[in-house]
C-alpha cells in the first residue's frame, strides 16, 4: 500500500532496526488491505484440509528451456506447446 504513514513506519523500522515500528507497519497495511483490496473484504469459510486422495494429481511438469516463440527449433517443444503440454527439452 502506498499510504504515507505505513511507508514512514517501514522506513523507521529499517533505519532503526525497530521491531515495534515494523509491527505497526504490518498493522497499518493489514488495516488498509481490509478496506481497499477485494481480497481483504472477503471472508472465507474453512472446511478443513482436503484429503490428498481427492486432489487430482499431475503426472509430471517440466518447463521448456526455449522461449515460447522459438519452438520451431525443437520438435518435442513444438508438439508439446501445440498440445498445451510442457513435456519437452
Amino acid at each position: 500500500m502506498n499510504d504515507p504513514m505505513a511507508i514512514a513506519k517501514l522506513q523507521e523500522a529499517a533505519a532503526q532496526n525497530s521491531t515495534e515500528a515494523f509491527k505497526e507497519y504490518v498493522r497499518l497495511t493489514e488495516d488498509l488491505n481490509e478496506k481497499i483490496n477485494l481480497r481483504g473484504m472477503l471472508k472465507f469459510k474453512s472446511s478443513g484440509a482436503i484429503p490428498i486422495e481427492e486432489v487430482s494429481g499431475v503426472d509430471h511438469f517440466v518447463t521448456c528451456k526455449l522461449p515460447y516463440d522459438d519452438t520451431d527449433s525443437c520438435k518435442p517443444c513444438k508438439s508439446a506447446h501445440t498440445a498445451d503440454m510442457f513435456d519437452c527439452c
